[in-house]
C-alpha cells in the first residue's frame, strides 16, 4: 500500500541582501509582526555584535519567512517567522536609530597598502566609511521561504525553531 503525506508546507531557500530586506520592509512587503514573534528585545551590545558579524561575513542563521500570495494578506507578501531581532537590528541601524558601542577596532587596508585601525564605536550607519556601509548593505542573508503556510504550520515552525 502506498501513502502520501498530507499537510506538508512547501518551502524553498533564497538569498537576500540586506538592501533587499530593507526594501521589502520599507515597501510594506515584509513584516516582523505576527502572533508568534516576541517584541524587539536586543540591547545595544547584542546589536553591535550582530553588525560586527555582518561586516566580517560570519555565518548568520537563516531567517524563516512565510511567503503569501498578495491577495491573501493585505499588501504583505512576507512575514518573518524567525529572525525578527536580526532583521530589525539591520533595518534600525540603516535608519540611524542607534549607534555602535563596545566593539574592538577593525583593521582595514588603504589604497596604498597601509593597515589602519578604524573604531566604529559611537557611530551610526550614515557616519560609517563607505567600505563598512557597503559591507552591511551588500551582505547576503539566507532565507527559508515557507509558501502559503497555515496558521498552525507557522506556529509549529516557530516552536520547532
Amino acid at each position: 500500500m502506498r501513502f502520501k503525506i498530507l499537510h506538508k508546507c512547501d518551502q524553498s531557500t533564497d538569498k537576500w541582501t540586506v538592501r533587499k530586506l530593507e526594501e521589502y520592509y520599507h515597501n510594506k512587503e515584509l513584516t516582523f509582526d505576527n502572533a508568534v514573534q516576541r517584541g524587539y528585545v536586543w540591547d545595544n551590545e547584542k546589536q553591535s555584535e550582530f553588525i560586527k558579524s555582518i561586516i566580517l561575513e560570519n555565518p548568520i542563521p537563516p531567517i524563516y519567512v512565510a511567503r503569501y500570495n498578495s491577495e491573501s494578506v493585505e499588501n504583505t507578501l512576507f512575514s518573518a517567522i524567525d529572525g525578527k531581532q536580526r532583521g530589525l537590528t539591520l533595518i534600525k541601524f540603516l535608519n540611524d536609530e542607534w549607534e555602535i558601542h563596545g566593539l574592538e577596532s577593525f583593521e582595514v587596508e588603504d589604497e596604498d597598502g597601509n593597515i589602519l585601525e578604524i573604531d566604529l564605536n559611537g557611530k551610526r550607519f550614515s557616519e560609517l566609511e563607505d567600505v563598512f556601509q557597503n559591507a552591511i548593505k551588500d551582505a547576503t542573508l539566507s532565507i527559508v521561504l515557507l509558501h502559503n503556510p497555515t496558521d498552525d504550520q507557522v506556529c509549529e515552525y516557530f516552536y520547532l525553531l
